[in-house]
């Protein structure tokens, strides 16, 4: 019998209007290029592209009405009973709802049907404490920590989240792409204006991402330092100011340099970040970042835009420090400024070559994950 079909499911906002949608995205594209049908379940906001193996279904719908997705597992049963459960090799699901997954976990047990985590996050509380909050992080723990374990198989996107898995089949897949090579944009590099691009949501008080330290650090370089352009995507000024009302200074002694575009269309937002020099982003260092891979560095390996960030997780692995981008030691704002200064002092030789190294060989490309794929698989 020829179990040849994968459900897909997950919090996406299909086909790419948010990050996990273009993981499973991707991800699904490498999976079905070991011959594999990869039905995607979330919510679909916009148009999809006809492709073959991958199949996009509504998972808030089901006989034209609206469910809960958190606990209904409902949809899920009347997909496997439609593709037919003797030809399903898994279901797939990615950071889910606790109670929802362990429904699921019970009927997959029931049902002999193999079911695979897909662990991206482990979140802690962001902005002020709540015990909705709380107990949101309590289950989370529960579904991490008890729950998949029971689970023989299990997809995670860095090797630090395997030690809960022991004696497991396990796959480590951070981010995947289809793109072997950058697309080069902007090299040659004429101009002495170095344009830094921050695009992403920061959490409430900037708890995910301190693009106010970044913005600070820019203030303490302004005096010597003007050749450059901070383009933030993704919030406006009065709510980075409403996040952090000491960033008020920083934001006015460098009004000709920093520009807050706000919430913009992914690929808007794409197309800025290719015509930059880098994509900047800096992280705590915390559970959430240890455990989880940002998109966003996949996406600028992919038009050949070198990252500055900091050294959290596994990003040491794909980044390499002055060779194919910035990768510092935390995220103070005296070593962010102290690295930027070494930037600013970069010839367009020195941009150039970071650029060509970055675009020369996509550590992402789906290539890379192939074996690996085949032997996890294989392994059920």
């Amino acid at each position: 019998m020829n179990k040849d079909q994968i459900i897909y499911v997950g919090g996406f906002r299909l086909p790419d209007q948010n990050a996990s949608a273009i993981r499973v995205r991707d991800i699904a594209h490498l999976f079905s290029r070991l011959n594999y049908t990869i039905h995607i379940g979330g919510l679909i906001v916009d148009k999809i592209k006809i492709d073959n193996n991958l199949k996009y279904w509504d998972y808030s719908l089901i006989n034209g009405d609206k469910i809960k997705r958190d606990r209904e597992i409902t949809p899920i049963i009347a997909k496997v009973e439609e593709i037919g459960k003797e030809n399903l090799k898994a279901i797939i699901a990615y950071n889910y709802a606790p109670l929802a997954f362990y429904n699921l976990y019970q009927y997959c047990k029931k049902e002999d049907i193999v079911l695979i985590p897909d662990i991206t996050e482990w979140y802690l509380i962001d902005g002020k404490v709540s015990l909705q909050k709380i107990l949101r992080m309590w289950l989370t723990n529960w579904r991490i920590k008890r729950i998949s374990p029971k689970c023989k198989n299990a997809i995670v996107a860095v090797d630090a989240m395997r030690k809960n898995f022991s004696n497991h089949n396990i796959i480590a897949l951070p981010q995947v792409s289809s793109i072997k090579s950058g697309k080069r944009n902007n090299v040659n590099k004429k101009n002495n204006v170095i344009k830094f691009t921050y695009a992403g949501y920061p959490g409430r008080k900037f708890s995910k991402e301190n693009i106010n330290f970044v913005i600070k650090a820019f203030e303490k370089l302004h005096d010597r330092y003007q050749n450059y352009e901070f383009t933030i995507i993704g919030i406006d000024k009065e709510t980075a100011l409403q996040n952090d009302a000491s960033l008020k200074s920083a934001i006015e002694k460098c009004k000709n340099s920093i520009r807050f575009l706000g919430r913009l269309p992914h690929n808007e937002t794409i197309k800025f970040i290719s015509q930059g020099d880098f994509s900047i982003f800096i992280r705590p260092d915390n559970r959430v970042s240890r455990y989880g891979f940002p998109t966003k560095v996949k996406e600028a390996f992919e038009m050949g835009v070198p990252i500055f960030t900091n050294n959290t997780g596994d990003l040491s692995k794909y980044i390499k420090n002055g060779e194919n981008g910035i990768l510092i030691q935390d995220n103070k704002i005296t070593t962010i400024s102290r690295s930027l200064e070494k930037v600013f002092q970069y010839t367009s030789e020195d941009i150039n070559r970071l650029k060509t190294n970055c675009a020369k060989k996509n550590p992402f490309y789906e290539d890379e994950f192939i074996e690996e794929s085949v032997q996890f698989f294989n392994k059920f």
